[in-house]
C-alpha cells in the first residue's frame, strides 16, 4: 500500500494544498492582529507570513491579494481621520518640545507683523 503510486501522486499533491491553507490561515491571523494591535514584532510577522504564502503555491499570489485587498479595506473603513488629526496635534502639543516650537512659531509670528 505504501509504494502504490496512485497514493503516492495524490499524496504529493495534497501536500501543497495542506501548506497553502496554513500560509493562508497564518498570514490572515497575523494581519488580523496586527490590525487591532499594531507593532513592530507583528508587523515582522505578517512579512514573514506573507511570503510564506507567496512561495507555497501557485494560488498563494491570488490568496495574499485578496487577503491585502480585505486588510486594507477594514483599516480605511473604520480610521477615523478626525481622530488622526487629534492625535498628532495633541501629541505635539503634550510633548516639551512640541510646546517649545509651538510658543517659536508664535514668537516669530508675532514680530514678524508689518507695522
Amino acid at each position: 500500500m505504501a509504494t502504490f503510486s496512485f497514493h503516492i501522486y495524490y499524496s504529493q499533491e495534497v501536500r501543497t494544498y495542506v501548506l497553502l491553507a496554513l500560509a493562508t490561515t497564518l498570514y490572515a491571523a497575523a494581519a488580523f492582529f496586527f490590525v487591532k494591535f499594531p507593532t513592530y514584532p507583528r508587523a515582522v510577522l505578517v512579512a514573514v507570513c506573507g511570503l510564506a504564502l507567496v512561495y507555497s503555491y501557485t494560488f498563494g499570489t491570488l490568496n495574499w491579494i485578496a487577503i491585502a485587498i480585505g486588510i486594507s479595506a477594514n483599516i480605511l473603513l473604520t480610521f477615523q481621520f478626525s481622530t488622526w488629526r487629534a492625535l498628532t496635534v495633541g501629541d505635539c502639543e503634550r510633548d516639551d518640545s512640541g510646546r517649545i516650537f509651538t510658543m517659536g512659531t508664535h514668537i516669530i509670528a508675532a514680530n514678524s507683523r508689518v507695522q
